[in-house]
């Protein structure tokens, strides 16, 4: 009885020995290339991929942003955002550990992940083992579930599995639960393939257009044109009415009959009047 208990407890030592190997190498192989992300409100986490760092877009809504890379703090700006899928890409510094590659495959319920993170805001990279617990559709983006203990500051952090490949990016905590929500690599590939939308003006200024030199001439010539014949028609309409004539008042010509007119005679001319007014 008590051998089969000490070849018992063998298997599960070696059990666990074996599962640590992998999750050893992929602790090894990407804890380089994840940094801590501030910002005014709030801290975040961030990893290389190729392009920049990706993070949580709820992360960036505030500027300036800060990643600390090997006790370095240096400033970073958004490159682009995507809101339904809670990405953001972020550019102006670089990990030591250069980019994580993203599995290029789906997440499997029961597999064993490592997630990276800046939790509780420490200032410091964590790392939490767990599984994938579940894969659904979360408002049309595919998320999936783990039960590896993230906290808040744990945002943006990669969720790496056995392989050393990303197999979704930490984005919130489920409430009463106690399961994390991860966006998965897919709709990471397809967040970095251009599927995004650009950032907003106040985070990176638009160049101005450049001007076209080839219109001003006709644009001028056109103008001065307008300008000249407007100029000659009111010129014209002034000299025509300076010189038409004023109006001479015309004689109004009152003639009254003779007021006593005879009774036994025909009209008498000269008892008429003409009055000129």
């Amino acid at each position: 009885m008590m051998r089969q208990a000490w070849i018992g407890a063998g298997l599960v030592v070696v059990a666990s020995a074996v599962l640590l190997v992998p999750a050893q190498a992929a602790l090894a192989t990407a804890a380089p290339s994840v940094a801590v992300l501030e910002s005014p409100s709030a801290e975040a986490t961030a990893f290389q991929v190729d392009g920049g760092l990706l993070t949580a877009a709820h992360a960036v809504r505030d500027t300036p942003l800060i990643v600390v890379i090997d006790g370095h703090r240096q400033q970073v700006r958004v490159a682009r955002i995507d809101e339904r899928r809670d990405l953001a890409l972020l550019t102006g510094a670089v990990t030591p550990g250069g980019p994580l590659k993203l599995a290029d495959r789906e997440p499997v319920p029961g597999e064993a992940v490592l997630a990276y993170g800046n939790g509780l805001g420490r200032g410091r990279i964590a790392v939490k083992q767990g599984i994938v617990s579940a894969v659904d559709d979360n408002a049309g983006t595919e998320v999936l579930e783990t039960d590896a203990a993230v906290n808040p500051g744990d945002s943006g952090g990669p969720l790496v599995a056995a392989d050393g490949t990303v197999i979704a990016l930490i984005t919130a905590k489920q409430n009463g639960e106690g399961a994390a929500l991860a966006v998965t690599a897919t709709e990471v590939r397809a967040f970095l393939a251009g599927a995004g939308s650009a950032p907003t003006a106040s985070s990176t200024p638009a160049a101005a257009a450049p001007r076209d030199k080839s219109t001003r001439w006709p644009m001028a010539v056109t103008a001065l044109g307008i300008g000249m014949a407007a100029a000659v028609a009111i010129g014209v309409r002034l000299r025509t009415l300076r010189r038409r004539p004023r109006p001479r008042p015309r004689p109004r010509i009152v003639i009254v009959l003779d007021p006593e007119p005879d009774t036994a005679g025909p009209f008498n001319p000269e008892r008429s009047e003409t009055w000129l007014t």
